[in-house]
């Protein structure tokens, strides 16, 4: 794991120290550390976080309001670059029953507040809590846990079922944003030097965040219309057309909001979607559950009222998907 610098990222004097090697003398507060790492959701990204804290010699506990799966058989993680699959045995706790190390919430968006039962403030103080899981408005999740939150994200695509989680594409590249303390980023930079997953940091959290949400919105909101994998959606010129004009509608957007945002680069993501590959949206659409809509529709409407800019194909998308789920 090493930590790359963005545009916005850290100076060179304030990034942590490189990562330790495996024979090198850590922290003592760190080697004899043996409170668990916790983490919320039982999804691809819980589960492949899980398993590569195990392989650092970690302790890591998986939080589910139900506590462990109905079929607790263990799960094969599987990456597909370096055709390593691993079956692996987690543990699973429907509440924190001793004090964290550290919390990573990886849970969907729509089970974000109904996950909350399981965590215990009390438990989580002075502990680093990383937050994958995008939201409206994460004010309410600072507010119950009563500390500070550091928001992270993960380029790869998971798929995951109750027996495999695959890792699609190369390794994952990890990002966290935000102004972080001192001691939390030591710790966290300790841990996840450990798993050897490449670390990016970025001082600007609305960067970030719409550098990550952006893609993963419009794939999942035009996947979800057109009831169609983004793959052969990319090969039919018309809706390619209609794919650019919504990238287009969006930059015009966070430009006038003072986001940096590179078009070409979310263009690119959604196009190398793997073959095969359905974005969750559109199972949930045919489904008629709207939790992952309605927060996507509303994080990007939240911004374009403020704004006051109006997003014609993003509206087309948003009444195609009501009809859908009305029908």
């Amino acid at each position: 794991m090493f930590f790359k610098k963005e545009k916005n990222a850290l100076p060179e004097s304030a990034l942590p120290p490189a990562p330790l090697e495996e024979n090198s003398t850590a922290p003592i507060l760190y080697k004899f550390d043996q409170r668990p790492i916790y983490i919320l959701g039982l999804t691809g990204l819980g589960y492949f976080l899980a398993a590569r804290f195990l392989d650092a010699g970690e302790r890591v506990i998986l939080l589910s309001p139900h506590g462990a799966p109905t079929e607790n058989n263990g799960i094969y993680i599987k990456e597909e670059l370096s055709l390593r699959r691993q079956k692996y045995n987690f543990e699973y706790t429907s509440v924190i029953p001793e004090e964290a190390k550290m919390l990573i919430i990886a849970t969907s968006a729509y089970q974000l507040k109904s996950s909350l039962m399981s965590l215990a403030p009390g438990k989580l103080k002075n502990t680093p809590v990383l937050n994958f899981t995008y939201s409206v408005d994460d004010a309410y999740l600072r507010g119950y846990l009563n500390t500070g939150i550091i928001n992270a994200y993960c380029s790869s695509l998971i798929t995951a079922d109750s027996h495999q989680v695959t890792i699609l594409g190369e390794n994952p590249q990890l990002e966290i944003s935000g102004n972080i303390d001192g001691e939390d980023l030591s710790l966290i930079n300790y841990l996840f030097g450990k798993t050897r997953l490449d670390l990016n940091i970025n001082l600007n959290e609305e960067e970030s965040f719409w550098k990550h949400f952006a893609p993963y919105a419009i794939a999942s909101l035009f996947a979800a219309s057109c009831n169609q994998n983004v793959y052969n959606i990319t090969k039919n010129k018309e809706k390619r057309e209609l794919l650019e004009q919504l990238c287009t509608e969006l930059d015009t957007l966070l430009k006038a909001a003072n986001i940096p945002f590179d078009r070409e680069a979310c263009l690119q993501k959604i196009s190398d979607t793997p073959n095969g590959y359905s974005y969750p949206l559109q199972k949930d659409v045919k489904n008629f559950q709207i939790g992952e809509f309605e927060i996507m529709m509303r994080l990007i409407n939240k911004l374009s009222e403020r704004q006051k800019i109006k997003l014609p194909s993003f509206k087309l998308l948003f009444q195609n998907i009501s009809k859908i789920i009305l029908a």
